[in-house]
């Protein structure tokens, strides 16, 4: 029987306090992106540029021990270790993705990506992946796209006017339309399947590198 003294009751209060606070510190914490990767290296490490609070991220699969990264905006992971399962990586920050402006993730077999929260996102190097989906919507701040050497068949950019270069090529996208991409002028979508490319966007003069071959 445990014998209860006014000690064990405050180490009891100070337990209880940490991780109450640890909680807290938490649930304030806001999940910027998350992505999930095929990847096997053993040095596996993406790039971020952002103001504010650096990054702290968390790579969890089944059957393998989370690593933890915290403080960081180029992480490293080691992946090789038995899992059976992807790897889901997220990345988070105690103020959010306000100052998240580039990610730089290509040739890291990244087969989703979720980046709805990065609104202020200015540049995307995706390229050389597995994905096959790429939902930039929400990114109206983008100005650069780099997602050449996927499996996408779907890409929407319309709701992203500040783009001003595109490089899609090597994947099996069947339309696109760059008739709200005002600002554009290096555009690369060859080796695509593609059968549209609306490019009436009245200020095609602006483009310098277009390549849809």
């Amino acid at each position: 029987m445990v014998k209860i003294t006014p000690r064990f009751i405050l180490l009891l209060i100070f337990v209880s306090q940490s991780l109450l606070s640890q909680s807290i510190k938490h649930q304030a914490d806001e999940i910027v992106f998350s992505l999930v990767t095929t990847s096997t290296k053993s040095n596996w490490s993406p790039t971020v540029v952002k103001s504010g609070a650096t990054l702290s991220w968390k790579a969890s699969a089944t059957g393998m021990i989370d690593q933890l990264r915290p403080n960081t905006n180029n992480p490293s992971f080691d992946l090789s270790t038995t899992r059976s399962s992807e790897v889901t990586i997220i990345a988070i920050s105690s103020d959010g993705a306000s100052g998240l402006t580039e990610i730089r993730i290509g040739d890291l077999l990244i087969s989703s990506l979720d980046i709805t929260k990065a609104t202020n996102l200015i540049a995307l190097n995706c390229s050389q992946n597995i994905l096959k989906e790429l939902n930039v919507n929400n990114n109206s701040s983008l100005e650069n796209i780099i997602c050449f050497f996927n499996e996408l068949s779907i890409l929407d950019i319309t709701q992203n006017k500040n783009l001003s270069s595109l490089s899609c090529s090597f994947n099996t996208i069947k339309n696109l339309d760059l008739s709200s991409n005002i600002l554009l002028t290096s555009f690369e979508a060859n080796d695509n399947l593609l059968e549209s490319l609306n490019i009436q966007n009245g200020n095609n003069s602006n483009i310098n590198i277009f390549d849809s071959s």
